[in-house]
């Protein structure tokens, strides 16, 4: 038992909470009340939701900023480290106003590239790359188009 208590609080002190929260798990289902196990487990379990918590804010201010490869990303680890929290929603939500943005952006691109403003129409092509999913067909000829942008501009 000791070496297993020394085995989770030290997984506890280098943050390795999933190690942490096993250990103590197994540790407290053997022997209820060793030592502090019970609150160092809560500890942990805490400290997981903390986590969870702060890549979900770090998700929202990302999205409300415009960054929304970074929101999706945030919400996606914070979905991993603590999937009550409803972050897969907030992604979904994030991803679908990208990809609306990713088709409004290649419309201007578009708009821009016909009336030979090449610089705007780089720069919304690029936005359209970005941000449209993977399977939509504007996404190639918006890669496509910027290419041939880039070239005509060396």
């Amino acid at each position: 038992l000791t070496a297993q208590y020394n085995s989770a609080k030290n997984a506890l002190e280098r943050r390795n909470f999933a190690t942490a929260i096993s250990g103590f798990e197994a540790l407290v289902k053997a022997e209820p009340g060793y030592l502090d196990a019970p609150q160092l487990l809560t500890r942990a379990r805490e400290e997981v939701r903390a986590g969870g918590k702060e890549a979900f804010d770090a998700g929202a201010k990302a999205a409300a900023a415009g960054n929304w490869t970074v929101a999706i990303e945030n919400y996606e680890r914070a979905q991993k480290i603590d999937p009550s929290l409803g972050a897969d929603e907030a992604a979904r939500r994030v991803s679908e106003r990208m990809h609306a943005a990713g088709a409004v952006a290649f419309k201007r691109a578009r708009q821009f590239d016909a009336v030979g403003r090449t610089a705007d129409a780089l720069k919304e092509y690029g936005n359209a790359a970005q941000w449209l999913p993977d399977g939509d067909a504007n996404k190639a000829v918006a890669r496509q188009r910027a290419d041939q942008l880039k070239a005509g501009q060396r």
